[in-house]
């Protein structure tokens, strides 16, 4: 999202709006772009932990484990694409520190949410990070999913890509 709302200060994005593709596939390709770069960063962090560490995760669960980190990835990256499009550029990093920082601490990415303080506990089951680890922990652990996380991702996914659409529209009117 950040480098998506640089880009709306570049001459070039100004450019790139006349073309006839829609703005849909221009925000899918940067979502895609971005997934493959972070699962990239993410098969490097795991090679060199299997390389560094006793990595004892079966071959079996890895596919799950994509297919759970892929969902999130691509929830929050449509909320990044929103975010680029709602704020100025200058906005836009610590904007986004502000949002995901806490997202990811209140979800329980940073320790097990019977650990967070009790406020956040009863919190964290309403915010977006917290459904997309209760697809992740399943998946690492080897449980069964739940259907209630997976249906949470899929109105969270829905809801961001509503609003990154209804932002670019909104930028491409002001600009």
């Amino acid at each position: 999202g950040v480098g998506t709302a640089n880009e709306r200060e570049n001459p070039w994005s100004s450019y790139v709006r006349t073309l006839p593709a829609h703005p849909v596939y221009r925000n899918l390709g940067k979502v895609a772009t971005a997934a493959v770069l972070a699962l990239l960063a993410a098969l490097v962090l795991v090679v060199s932990a299997g390389v560094s560490t006793p990595l004892d995760l079966p071959l079996a669960r890895w596919p799950r484990i994509f297919l759970a980190l892929a969902a999130g990835g691509v929830m929050m990256g449509l909320l990044g694409t929103a975010l680029a499009y709602l704020v100025a550029p200058k906005a836009a990093l610590p904007l986004a520190n502000l949002i995901y920082l806490p997202l990811a601490f209140m979800g329980g990415m940073w320790m097990p949410p019977e650990w967070l303080p009790k406020l956040v506990q009863q919190i964290s089951p309403y915010l977006p990070s917290r459904q997309w680890m209760e697809l992740v922990w399943p998946a690492v652990a080897g449980d069964s999913w739940r259907l209630q996380p997976w249906i949470a991702v899929f109105a969270f996914t829905v809801a961001f890509a509503l609003l990154a659409a209804w932002a670019q529209r909104r930028d491409a009117i002001v600009r």
